[in-house]
C-alpha cells in the first residue's frame, strides 16, 4: 500500500470544559476530567510524520478530538512545534471559544502568530460575545458553509490565517446547509439526544465509509484510532510508541487494512463501526481499492481482527463495548 493519509487527526484533550447534549464525549465518563498529550510524545509524533511524510508535504492536521484544544497548557507551544516541524501543512484548531472568551482576542492572534491557518470556532456559548472577540482577531472572519467562504476540509495552502465561524449544531434554523447531529459512532447519550431524533441504530448500516483510507487519528496517549468518532477506544490501530517508523507501519498494518477491506465491502461489522450512522462521506468512489490481508480467507480476516481486539483491549475505556463484532443481524452476512 503506497498511498498516504489525507489528514491527520491530532488530539491535544481528551475531556472539556463542556458536556454539549449531542456530544460523544459522554461516553469517556466524566467529560471534564483532562488528560493532555506530552511535549515530548508531540515531537516524536512530527518526526515520524517528517520521516515518513517528508517536511514539504502539503497536508491538512487538525487539532481536535475528544476535548477541548485549548485548554492544553502549552497549546502555543504545540502549533509552533508543528508549523517548525512541517513547513507546508495546513493547521487548523477547532475549538468551543473557551480560550477566546477567556483571553480576548490576543488568544487568537497568538495562535495566528504560531502558525495556525484556520481557527475555527463553533459558537456552541455565549454567541454575541463570541462573535465579537472573533472579529477583533487579526485574521479573515468567514462563516462555514457561506457561499465564497474557505472550506477547511481541503488543503488551501498554508500562508494564511482565517476565523471560521460555525454555527451551533443544537440550535440550527435549518435555512442553510450544516452539519448534522449524529450518534458519534454510538458513542452519543441516547437519552439526551432523543430530542434531536437520534437513536441506536438497530441494524448496522451496510454503507462504505472514507475515515480509515483518509484520516489518521492520534489520540492524547499516542493510541492510533481507525474513526475519531472512537471516543471509548474500541479500536486500537496501533500504540504509538515513538520510533520513526511507527506512524507508518501502523497506517500500513494490517488492522487498518482489514478494516478498509471490510468498509470497502460495506460490512461494518466490528466495533465501534457497526454502532455509527454516519453516511460514509464524499467521494467514495475515489477511495483507493484494498485487497484482503488474508487473501480470499474472510474468516482468517475476521479471526485476526478478534486476536487484536483482544490483545489491544488494555487501551480501551473502562466503559468499552465487549462484544468485538455484531453478527446474525438481518441484511449482514454470518461470520465465524
Amino acid at each position: 500500500m503506497s498511498w498516504q493519509p489525507y489528514n491527520i487527526k491530532m488530539e491535544l484533550v481528551e475531556g472539556c470544559n463542556r458536556a454539549c447534549t449531542f456530544c460523544g464525549i459522554h461516553a469517556i465518563g466524566n467529560p471534564k476530567t483532562k488528560k493532555f498529550v506530552e511535549i515530548s510524545l508531540v515531537a516524536s509524533i512530527i518526526k515520524s510524520l517528517r520521516y515518513w511524510l517528508g517536511e514539504e508535504k502539503k497536508i491538512r492536521i487538525e487539532f481536535a478530538g475528544h476535548g477541548e484544544p485549548t485548554l492544553h497548557p502549552k497549546l502555543y507551544q504545540i502549533i509552533r512545534m508543528f508549523r517548525e516541524g512541517l513547513p507546508k501543512a495546513q493547521l487548523q484548531l477547532t475549538t468551543n471559544g473557551y480560550a477566546l472568551l477567556k483571553h480576548g482576542p490576543n488568544a487568537g492572534d497568538k495562535l495566528f502568530q504560531m502558525g495556525l491557518n484556520i481557527l475555527m470556532v463553533d459558537m456552541y456559548t455565549k454567541q454575541e460575545e463570541l462573535l465579537e472577540v472573533c472579529k477583533g482577531v487579526s485574521a479573515n472572519l468567514e462563516e462555514y458553509y457561506e457561499k465564497g467562504s474557505i472550506n477547511p476540509y481541503y488543503y488551501n495552502g498554508y500562508e494564511f490565517a482565517t476565523v471560521l465561524i460555525v454555527d451551533d449544531l443544537s440550535t440550527s434554523n435549518k435555512k442553510k446547509i450544516q452539519r448534522v447531529i449524529l450518534n458519534s459512532a454510538g458513542n452519543g447519550n441516547f437519552t439526551l439526544l432523543k430530542k434531536f431524533g437520534v437513536y441506536p441504530l438497530r441494524h448496522p448500516l451496510q454503507k462504505k465509509c472514507f475515515r480509515p483510507f483518509r484520516d489518521l487519528t492520534i489520540a492524547y496517549n499516542g493510541d492510533i484510532l481507525i474513526c475519531c468518532l472512537d471516543y471509548r477506544h474500541e479500536f486500537v490501530a496501533g500504540k504509538f510508541k515513538g520510533d520513526r517508523n511507527g506512524l507508518k507501519e501502523i497506517w500500513e498494518g494490517k488492522a487498518f487494512n482489514a478494516v478498509r477491506w471490510l468498509l470497502q465491502t460495506k460490512q461494518r461489522v466490528f466495533r465501534p463501526c457497526y454502532k455509527c450512522d454516519y453516511n460514509g462521506g464524499f467521494r467514495l468512489g475515489l477511495l483507493p481499492k484494498v485487497d484482503n490481508p488474508f487473501g480470499s480467507s474472510q474468516k482468517g480476516l475476521l479471526s485476526y481482527l478478534q486476536y487484536h481486539f483482544k490483545s489491544t483491549s488494555r487501551h480501551q475505556h473502562p466503559n468499552a463495548e465487549n462484544e468485538p463484532f455484531l453478527y446474525e443481524q438481518k441484511g449482514i452476512k454470518e461470520y465465524l
